[in-house]
């Protein structure tokens, strides 16, 4: 059996060094991977399971936090190669509560998420273009009751005629 700390190598490249518990891969250990993508934190039987950072440089993205069963789920945070960075809820493997977008471009979005998309309450800043909305969103769309701001700092009576309020 297969019990303590070791190294165990697939045909296909792939490589884990870590903690074995009775001939199953658990405990606290690193994977590499063919592509290049590396895991290194908490396995169970195998998966991904607990804490842990996965790297892939080939899709440009690293993500720091929870791990249910192989997938993101609970607390973590997504870094992408262009400077985006999600921090926030995961369920299954997707977006799914509470978290904060920041995109490369400055824009944030920081509210409640569903099925990797923006979904219930929210608020998107669009710094690149000085506006922004608080209020309901359907799949990434603003839907229901909200109110959408365009800032202009030219003067302060400006600023209620910039202003939707409603559905």
């Amino acid at each position: 059996m297969l019990h303590g700390k070791g190294t165990f190598k697939w045909t296909d490249g792939t490589l884990y060094k870590g903690e074995f518990r009775e001939n199953e891969i658990t405990g606290k250990g690193t994977y590499h991977w063919s592509d290049g993508s590396t895991y290194k934190g908490q396995v169970m039987n195998g998966l991904r399971h607990g804490q842990g950072t996965y790297i892939n440089t080939e899709e440009g993205v690293e993500y720091e936090g929870q791990w249910v069963n192989g997938m993101r789920d609970g607390y973590g945070e997504l870094r992408y190669k262009n400077g985006s960075v999600y921090q926030g809820n995961w369920q299954k493997g997707m977006k799914w509560g509470k978290g904060k977008m920041t995109y490369a471009s400055g824009n944030f979005y920081e509210g409640n998420w569903e099925n990797n998309k923006r979904n219930g309450h929210g608020t998107m800043n669009w710094v690149t273009s000085n506006e922004k909305y608080t209020g309901n969103w359907v799949d990434n769309l603003q839907s229901g009751f909200g109110t959408h701001i365009w800032l202009d700092s030219s003067t302060a009576y400006k600023l209620l005629r910039n202003r939707y309020v409603g559905y």
